[in-house]
């Protein structure tokens, strides 16, 4: 497997049940790992977005507000 793979994994399955710290902490982790994999980075500044205004109705779905 890749490297990084579980922690990427973890971190997904936490971003989605809207655990976005542990998440982030994941992401962090999985990029540790696998530097070259643009991807956790992205969902680490994703999760410090969600932390700082958390969505009341959280269904895992990101919503981009600029491009």
């Amino acid at each position: 497997p890749a490297p990084g793979l579980a922690a990427w994994e973890a971190g997904v399955a936490r971003y989605r049940a809207g655990r976005f710290g542990e998440a982030e902490r994941d992401f962090a982790e999985a990029a540790r790992l696998d530097p070259a994999d643009p991807l956790p980075a992205i969902f680490r500044e994703r999760c410090a977005e969600l932390r700082a205004a958390p969505p009341a109705d959280w269904d895992g779905v990101f919503t981009m507000r600029s491009k």
